[in-house]
C-alpha cells in the first residue's frame, strides 16, 4: 500500500490523460479510454480494501492467538497445580500407608502382649488360688476348733497404713492387664514406696515370705480364726513366730508380686478364708479411719 500510494503520487495520471484524450480518433475510443482508467481505479479500491480486510483479520487472528496462549498458560498453570497436588496426595497416601503398617505392627505387638499377659493372668490367678490354699491350710491349724469364731466389728482391727487412700475395694474386679474379670480377695490402700505398714492388731505372725502373686506377703494370726495378710510389700520387717502389738511397724509399702505399682494388699481371714475387710476396720461415716482403738 505504500508503494502503491507513493507510486500515485509520482505518476499523476493528469498530463498523461491530456495526451490520450487529444489523440482519441471517435467517441468509441473515449468509452474504451475511460473504462481503462475505471479499470485501474477498481483494481486499487479492491486492493486497498483486500489490504482493509486481511489487515482486520490479521488483528483478529492475533487476539485470537493471545486468547488461545493466555488459555494455554492458563492449562499450563493448572496442570502444574494438578501435579503439584497429586505430589502432596501422593506424599500423604504414603504416610498414611506407613502409619497404617506401623499401627497394624504395633495391634500385631499389642495382641501378642495381651495374649502374653492372658497367660501371665491365668498363672498367677493358679498360683495366688495355690497359694491361698496353703494359707487357708496354715491359719486354720493354729487355732483351738472350740475358741468361738470373732464377729465384725467396726474398729475391731485398725488401719494398716493411716491416711492412705483406699484405691481398690473387696470383691468382684477386672484384672488391669487384661481387663479379664476376676476377685480381689482384699482391700489395697494407695502409699508410697516404703511407707511404713502397721499390723492392724496384736498376734503372732504366722506367715512371713515369698508369695508368688503376692510378693513379699505376711499374716498375722488374732486368735479366734481370725488373721490379717498384708502383701506386696518392698521390705518384711518380722518374722514367723514373732509376736507384734497393733500399730507396730511389720513392713514396708513396695510394688513385688503381681502388682501395677506401690500400693499394700490388705486381707482379712476367717478360718483361712478371705472376708471383706471393711466391716473389721476402723471407719467413720464408711470411711477407713486413722483411729486405732483396741481390738
Amino acid at each position: 500500500m505504500r508503494e502503491r500510494a507513493v507510486a500515485a503520487y509520482i505518476h499523476q495520471p493528469t498530463s498523461d490523460l491530456t495526451n490520450l484524450l487529444l489523440r482519441l480518433q471517435d467517441p468509441a475510443e473515449l468509452v474504451d479510454a475511460r473504462g481503462f482508467y475505471r479499470s485501474l481505479v477498481d483494481v486499487q479500491v479492491n486492493a486497498v480494501t483486500t489490504y482493509d480486510h486481511l489487515d482486520k483479520a490479521a488483528k483478529a487472528a492475533a487476539k485470537d492467538a493471545d486468547i488461545a496462549r493466555d488459555l494455554a498458560l492458563r492449562q499450563k498453570q493448572s496442570v502444574t497445580d494438578q501435579q503439584g497436588r497429586l505430589q502432596t496426595l501422593k506424599a500423604t497416601l504414603q504416610q498414611v500407608t506407613e502409619l497404617s503398617d506401623k499401627q497394624e505392627a504395633q495391634q500385631a505387638d499389642l495382641l501378642a502382649k495381651v495374649g502374653e499377659d492372658r497367660a501371665k493372668f491365668a498363672a498367677e490367678v493358679a498360683a495366688q488360688a495355690q497359694e491361698s490354699a496353703n494359707i487357708i491350710a496354715l491359719l486354720a491349724a493354729l487355732d483351738d476348733p472350740n475358741t468361738p469364731i470373732a464377729t465384725a466389728s467396726n474398729g475391731y482391727f485398725g488401719i494398716p497404713v493411716p491416711g492412705a487412700p483406699i484405691t481398690q475395694r473387696f470383691g468382684p474386679n477386672f484384672d488391669p492387664f487384661t481387663g479379664i474379670a476376676g476377685f480381689h480377695p482384699g482391700i489395697d490402700f494407695g502409699a508410697k514406696m516404703g511407707t511404713p505398714i502397721l499390723s492392724a492388731g496384736d498376734g503372732t505372725v504366722a506367715f512371713a515370705g515369698q508369695e508368688s502373686g503376692y510378693g513379699n506377703y505376711t499374716c498375722i494370726d488374732h486368735g479366734h480364726h481370725v488373721a490379717t495378710c498384708y502383701g506386696h510389700q518392698s521390705a518384711l520387717l518380722v518374722q514367723v513366730g514373732d509376736q507384734v502389738k497393733r500399730g507396730q511397724v511389720i513392713g514396708l509399702v513396695g510394688s513385688t508380686g503381681y502388682s501395677t505399682g506401690p500400693h499394700l494388699h490388705f486381707e482379712v481371714r476367717i478360718n483361712g478364708n478371705v472376708v471383706d475387710p471393711m466391716p473389721w476396720l476402723t471407719t467413720t461415716n464408711g470411711q477407713a479411719s486413722t483411729t486405732t482403738t483396741a481390738p
